[in-house]
């Protein structure tokens, strides 16, 4: 059964939402599948790369955005590209050929199997392990072409926004059942558990849902905090105060230290800061993901200190952080070897002992595209990843930046801290990227006395029973 829901889901989709409203149809295909098909499943067609639950939701875009395009065109994009604009374009489009260039060049850089014993090699790379790989950009870019296009509005990133918290919202339902009975709907709806159950026991159960891992499931309980947060500051409705509330309290009791001290850090600055100081932070933690390997590569990093800091709020947090960080070194030092290009897949750029057996656990994504891919592979992709909130600072004295546009970028920046030890970066983020960028690419001029309103308003929190009289955060 999962299998088959997992291959029919484009034509299912198709068929769902063929009489919902044009961008509401855009969202519930991607939400919905995320939110609840089969994870950890791989389905496998002749003549195509493996379909699993990223590429389905991908492909059940494609269906509908091609096949129903006149549908979609009522969606009008805003007009005219800015100079800011025109460079971020030319920018992705120069990273997303890099790393298709890049994926080849990996190749040909290890097309040796290596041996480890006469019964076990790990294979070399060959032309079809490229075809899988350019597949993969191409499942992912989709998304972000999506949210480019139809929600590259301040309109649209409010319904993004909207969406993931009421979708949150509902999902708070199954997270309290998995709360209560232990992480078992998948096993009960699929029949097996989609990640280790031991990981998901905490001093209690961390919840996964539906979702890949419960780590997953706290990154989405903080943007769907976020996003209720800057709802209300948006509509000036209690109802969505107590939402975040919520949501917040749900993040607490999901067991996810890392999402919530993410939340403790972005929420705050979002309400309560300049919007200059926002921007500068959006700017900066850009600028320190590109060139986090380097730092870390250099030893830079305080790697006792971390432990010893994690160490004051569980020993076994800092024991599982500690291990973290030296497989990190481990496989840091094996990329030397191959620097730029990478080890390719097939779990090559891993540390093995003598006999084949791994003894490296990778949970990073930015390791991961170091190790697999190189230095090519990593610059380009995270470039892409970045630039979107990376141009926001260079836009502001063209156009006034609004809530829902700071919001989207302060949400991908908790994505981006979640990199370093983790690797979930969903549909939902890629749609909320596309978002911005397309907020960016389609940024004219404004009149001269809003040129300095980015400077100069502030995130202060204020409620009225009078709204003319709030202060507008926009």
């Amino acid at each position: 059964m999962p299998t088959i829901l997992l291959a029919s889901w484009p034509i299912l989709s198709f068929i769902a939402f063929i009489n919902a409203r044009p961008a509401t149809t855009l969202l519930l295909a991607v939400f919905i599948p995320f939110l609840f098909l089969p994870e950890a499943l791989l389905v496998r067609l002749p003549g195509v790369p493996d379909l699993d639950k990223v590429s389905v939701i991908t492909v059940g875009l494609m269906l509908l955005v091609f096949l129903q395009a006149k549908k979609f065109r009522s969606i009008k994009p805003a007009t005219g590209f800015s100079k800011e604009g025109k460079f971020l374009a030319f920018l992705i489009v120069l990273l997303f050929m890099v790393m298709i260039a890049g994926t080849y060049m990996t190749m040909l850089a290890n097309r040796e199997p290596l041996l480890f014993t006469v019964e076990f090699a790990l294979p070399g790379m060959t032309n079809s392990d490229v075809i899988t790989r350019v597949s993969a950009i191409v499942f992912m870019a989709f998304p972000f072409y999506v949210g480019q296009r139809y929600f590259g509005t301040q309109e649209g990133q409010q319904r993004i926004l909207y969406f993931i918290a009421v979708s949150c919202l509902c999902y708070t339902a199954l997270m309290l059942i998995e709360l209560r009975f232990s992480p078992q709907l998948h096993r009960w709806v699929y029949g097996y558990h989609q990640h280790s159950f031991v990981q998901h026991v905490r001093d209690g159960f961390r919840p996964k849902v539906f979702l890949e891992h419960g780590l997953v499931v706290g990154l989405f309980l903080f943007m769907s905090v976020l996003s209720a947060v800057a709802l209300w500051r948006i509509k000036k409705d209690k109802k969505w105060l107590f939402a975040a509330i919520w949501l917040f309290v749900m993040l607490v009791l999901s067991r996810n230290l890392g999402a919530t001290a993410i939340t403790l850090l972005i929420v705050p600055i979002f309400l309560f800061t300049t919007r200059w100081v926002q921007l500068v932070f959006m700017l900066c933690l850009s600028a320190i993901i590109v060139t986090y390997p380097v730092v870390r590569g250099t030893k830079i990093v305080p790697i006792n200190s971390i432990v010893d800091a994690a160490a004051t709020i569980s020993q076994e947090r800092a024991a599982s952080l500690e291990y973290r960080l030296r497989n990190e070194e481990l496989v840091l030092e094996r990329n030397r070897l191959k620097p730029i290009t990478g080890w390719g897949n097939w779990s090559r750029g891993r540390v093995h002992d003598e006999n084949g057996n791994d003894l490296t656990v990778v949970e990073g994504w930015w390791i991961q595209a170091v190790m697999e891919w190189g230095w090519i592979g990593y610059v380009s992709l995270f470039g892409i990843v970045v630039s979107p909130v990376f141009m926001l600072f260079f836009i502001r004295k063209r156009r006034k930046i609004p809530t829902e546009t700071i919001a989207v970028g302060l949400i991908l920046c908790g994505n981006f801290i979640d990199f370093i030890p983790n690797s979930a970066f969903p549909p939902v983020s890629w749609l909320l990227l596309g978002s911005l960028a397309g907020y960016i690419f389609r940024t004219g001029t404004v009149p001269e006395e809003v040129k300095k309103s980015n400077e100069q308003m502030t995130g202060v929190v204020s409620y009225s029973r009078f709204p003319k009289s709030d202060p507008v955060h926009a």
